[in-house]
């Protein structure tokens, strides 16, 4: 009975973090506007709905600001410059999302490991013989 309760407790902190891994939004830090970027784990790209949080609670967009701080001095939004700093923002993202995509193959990995090590190492057990009360 106790088996079946750490089974139960293991299976949950497994979900758990298992969840948490792959739900939880990557992000990295951008230095010249102080700020650490959380990008949407579901979005494609920049262009279309990722979103770049300041903060995940406060969901204020920062791509322009952070476009405004890579241009030089009369430079256009819509310039090259702009484009490549976009793209740029964009490739950090996906690198944010592989990352926790390995990370999350690698904890599941282990746990199917785990329990097929844990479950073959009870079945090759040698039953436990039920003694009676004259043998014990």
């Amino acid at each position: 009975m106790h088996v079946r309760r750490y089974w139960q407790i293991l299976a949950l902190i497994l979900a758990l973090a298992a969840g948490w891994l792959y739900f939880s939004a990557p992000g990295f830090r951008v230095n010249n506007i102080d700020a650490y970027v959380w990008c949407d784990p579901l979005a494609p790209q920049i262009g279309t709905q990722v979103s770049l949080y300041s903060s995940p609670g406060e969901r204020g967009e920062i791509v322009d600001q952070y476009v405004d701080s890579m241009l030089h001095d009369g430079e256009d939004r819509r310039s090259s410059t702009a484009d490549r700093v976009r793209s740029t923002l964009d490739l950090r993202c996906q690198d944010a999302r592989a990352g926790r995509q390995a990370t999350f193959n690698g904890v599941l990995t282990i746990s199917v490991l785990f329990v097929v090590w844990w479950r073959t190492r009870a079945v090759s057990a040698p039953p436990r013989k039920n003694l009676t009360s004259k043998e014990r």
